[in-house]
């Protein structure tokens, strides 16, 4: 088991164990082997205007806990190669409430990253100045007086499509929230000025420094933050009123679902970060502890090509949606869609759905040739595309759905059918099938 300490930097420990990893919350460590998170992130959340009540900053913290430890802790080191037991130790400014929902959050990790989380929580933990800055209020205020959501824009096509649709189709007036990775904090602004060009957005940064070189690829947990972001963007539109502030989440149902394709992509070796789950046991915890934020999910039962087809501004659409983003190995081969990861082939599939022109450079534009280190993303999905058309299918994956409602379930269960069927007919166009 690793031990993580994330906490101010006056209460670290000066030395600790080899298996212990320590985390400065929101400044430079006095020890040079220790790692810290988010250093300027309280500047600029003041700097916008956002006060966070202790709550949701408390949130803000753990999650970037969360991530620092994601982050920092090799699977490849565990017996299995993939679980991890971490013991989490994190100072906030109200460990009392938080040590009382501890055991759900520890549930809602363990399904979101696969491995068996120990939180404890102390006290003492940073807390940001929480007197808002004159000229920021009046820069602000109005903005913020208009704000009737929060809307996650990541960069990518699912988020371009809902940002468009709550602005240009139900008339909403959003804060949009990025969490810039990647480098790709200039497309976000283009996105933002282009959907509303006087609406407020905030690019935030969880800025995570390692205590060691190397840091873990897969991070399943890394979504904990984009939600905190928007947690704390929220706090901004309760001031005018408002008192469940709606964040938008825009996720295509088959990718939310990601359900595995064949045995060895089972539980965490699936992503969810968007997994309805997850979703449900974030939004128990917020609303146990007093962050006053409604997660909604319009896209839970639709397809990547069902999105686009159904845009409220194709046209505007039309003009963004090439510099958008999909690809789950983007940075790996230098900011270019693969074009044989399982986000890669959706997209070109919903591209072929609603009979959009593709200009997206794949760096292999055989989707069927792979590298031996590369995970067969091409093979398992053409292999799911098959046994779609088995007389028993529907019974071996329905155990995917059981958490939700009958009602919930049939819409589950075809939403990710016809996400099969957008890519089996792309693969069929390109003679993989």
């Amino acid at each position: 088991m690793t031990r993580v300490i994330s906490a101010p930097s006056s209460l670290l420990p000066k030395s600790v164990a080899d298996d212990t990893l320590c985390f400065s919350q929101y400044s430079k460590p006095v020890n040079d082997g220790f790692g810290m998170f988010a250093q300027t992130l309280p500047t600029r959340i003041r700097r916008k205007g956002f006060i966070p009540d202790l709550a949701t900053w408390d949130f803000t913290t753990i999650a970037l806990s969360v991530a620092a430890a994601d982050n920092s802790i090799r699977r490849e080191n565990n017996p299995d190669g993939w679980t991890r037991e971490i013991a989490l130790d994190i100072h906030v400014c109200e460990p009392l409430l938080w040590n009382g929902v501890a055991g759900k959050i520890e549930r809602m990790l363990r399904f979101l990253t696969g491995d068996v989380w120990h939180l404890t929580f102390y006290g003492n933990g940073y807390s940001p100045d929480r007197k808002p800055l004159a000229r920021t209020v009046h820069k602000y205020a109005e903005k913020y007086s208009r704000a009737d959501c929060v809307a996650l824009l990541s960069g990518g096509m699912d988020s371009l499509i809902g940002c468009i649709d709550i602005v240009h189709g139900d008339g909403l007036n959003p804060i949009f929230v990025s969490h810039t990775v990647n480098s790709n904090s200039e497309q976000q602004r283009i996105f933002a000025n282009a959907i509303k060009k006087d609406a407020p957005s905030v690019q935030l940064n969880q800025d995570i420094h390692h205590p060691f070189g190397e840091s873990e690829t897969t991070t399943r947990g890394r979504s904990i933050v984009f939600f905190a972001f928007a947690a704390l963007a929220a706090c901004a539109i309760r001031r005018s009123g408002i008192e469940d502030v709606p964040v938008y989440v825009s996720e295509n149902g088959f990718i939310s679902l990601n359900v595995g394709l064949n045995p060895g992509r089972i539980s965490s070796f699936s992503t969810k970060t968007t997994h309805p789950v997850y979703m449900r046991l974030l939004s128990e915890i917020w609303a146990e502890v007093g962050v006053r934020c409604k997660l909604i999910l319009p896209y839970r039962f639709k397809t990547k090509g069902e999105m686009i087809d159904e845009c409220k501004n194709l046209p505007l659409l039309k003009t963004l949606i090439g510099m958008s983003t999909s690809c789950s190995r983007y940075s790996r081969h230098g900011r270019t869609h693969c074009g044989r990861c399982v986000p890669c082939l959706v997209r070109a599939a919903a591209f072929r759905r609603a009979g959009m022109s593709d200009r997206t450079v794949y760096k292999f534009q055989n989707a069927s040739v792979r590298r031996s280190n590369d995970a067969d993303d091409v093979g398992a999905m053409a292999g799911a595309c098959l046994r779609s058309h088995e007389p028993y299918f529907d019974s071996t994956i329905a155990g995917n759905f059981v958490f939700a409602t009958p009602a919930e379930r049939t819409g589950y269960m075809e939403v990710f059918k016809r996400g099969l069927r957008e890519v089996e007919q792309y693969l069929y166009a390109r003679s993989i099938l």
